[in-house]
């Protein structure tokens, strides 16, 4: 098996694993606000971490050059997206939460042309603008279920929350190449948690009361268990390691993997609303997926030959 195979296995993985996790989070939600929950998901999460970096990696050492990348991913990748996704999924259901943050191929793919100073193909165009659709779908959907200003924060703060998975996704990209995929995650993990803490002292909930009181508190505590340990650690070491390899454009595609199972388990589980424009929504960002792996796939069959061919 090659490794761009087993980095689509891993990266297939890490997405389904995050779409499972918007199901969690809106469970967690009926109980905590979103900056407490992911607090102590993060807190845990490293505390897990920093077990693993020590067993696996006993020799691996912090090098203070490293700390800038870290602050600035950690921050983007931790503290403002899952600041702002718990804030936008507290407020909107479940599946179309899911199907907005899929404007974070498109936005990726921008600004890693404009990085790499590299033209978007027409093909790249129309793949992202056949997503994008897919979130107009799903937007008008949402919004005309419930128009108030609490479906349009909700709306615009996923919208943050993209902004902050893609400029995760490219600054990690270029971080050093000596750090391991699991340093990278322990050090992030661990500087966006801490500064998700000033946003939790925003959050007017008394946690030790609800811990002492609440007796949801072992069903809460058995969904951020699986956030910290599936979510924090397992899929994010996952999607590091893929994206290391498949490239940061490539591999924020299969984020518009994610809406497709959290609709499927929204609807099931959950019981929320299936409309006409979100099945719409979900079919165009899915489609999208897949035709851009075709299209590589195709791309990457003529370089072979025309390699075989000059050889």
């Amino acid at each position: 098996m090659s490794e761009r195979v087993k980095a689509q296995i891993a990266l297939l993985t890490s997405v389904v694993i995050w779409g499972v996790t918007f199901i969690n989070m809106k469970i967690i939600l009926s109980e905590l606000p979103p900056i407490t929950a992911n607090v102590i998901r993060f807190s845990m999460g490293s505390l897990v971490l920093w077990i693993l970096l020590k067993i696996k990696e006993p020799q691996a050492k912090f090098e203070a050059h490293w700390l800038k990348s870290m602050v600035w991913t950690g921050f983007f990748g931790v503290t403002i997206y899952y600041a702002f996704e718990g804030l936008g999924l507290d407020r909107l259901d479940a599946s179309s939460s899911a199907l907005i943050m899929g404007v974070i191929p498109l936005m990726t793919l921008l600004i890693e042309r404009k990085r790499q100073r590299q033209p978007i193909l027409l093909k790249e165009w129309a793949l992202f603008s056949l997503s994008t659709v897919g979130i107009y779908f799903t937007v008008m959907a949402e919004w005309q279920f419930q128009q108030s200003m609490e479906t349009f924060l909700g709306i615009f703060f996923l919208f943050i929350a993209s902004i902050g998975w893609v400029l995760y996704t490219v600054l990690t990209a270029q971080v050093d190449d000596r750090m391991s995929s699991l340093q990278v995650l322990t050090y992030q993990t661990t500087l966006g948690s801490i500064l998700l803490i000033p946003g939790m002292l925003l959050e007017p909930v008394d946690l030790i009361g609800w811990f002492r009181t609440d007796p949801q508190v072992p069903m809460v505590m058995g969904h951020l268990i699986f956030l910290a340990i599936g979510s924090t650690v397992i899929a994010y070491y996952l999607y590091i390691y893929s994206f290391r390899i498949i490239g940061a454009a490539e591999s924020s595609l299969y984020i518009n993997i994610i809406p497709l199972v959290t609709l499927i388990l929204g609807t099931t589980l959950l019981g929320e609303r299936l409309s006409v424009e979100k099945i719409s929504g979900a079919a165009c960002i899915i489609l999208a997926v897949f035709l851009s792996e075709w299209l590589n796939r195709k791309s990457n069959g003529r370089k072979k030959i025309g390699e075989i061919t000059n050889g």
